[in-house]
């Protein structure tokens, strides 16, 4: 199997979607839900979101350690969670949503390290 070689431009741009996807993950964390997530698992939303997170992080920051990055993640996971409970905007916070952000972070981590190398 080929591995994509993380050069230049695709760092740049894995970094460049990681913040954006970071800024929009908290922003939807705390909003109000509408309900339209239909029939999804929470947990299952937060851990896809957290796989992405972990992928993008992982292919930006190919020379980071992969534990570094798994403890940012778990970091901002957490922060979440803490907004989530200082805010009162119809959100609220919940260990299983942490342990569902680290899950996803973990798995997209390892498949970035998996499907990426450096050049």
């Amino acid at each position: 199997m080929s591995r994509i070689a993380m050069n230049r431009p695709l760092v740049w741009l894995a970094r460049f979607a990681l913040v954006v996807a970071l800024c929009s993950a908290f922003v939807i964390a705390l909003v109000p839900s509408s309900g339209s997530a239909g029939h999804m698992n929470d947990k299952l939303l937060h851990a896809m979101t957290f796989f992405g997170l972990g992928g993008l992080a992982s292919a930006g920051f190919r020379r980071r350690s992969g534990v570094g990055i798994f403890i940012f993640l778990t970091i901002f996971g957490g922060l979440i969670e803490i907004a989530q409970w200082l805010t009162d905007w119809g959100r609220s916070a919940e260990w299983a949503d942490l342990g569902a952000d680290m899950a996803g972070a973990f798995i997209g981590i390892v498949m970035a390290r998996i499907l990426t190398r450096l050049p």
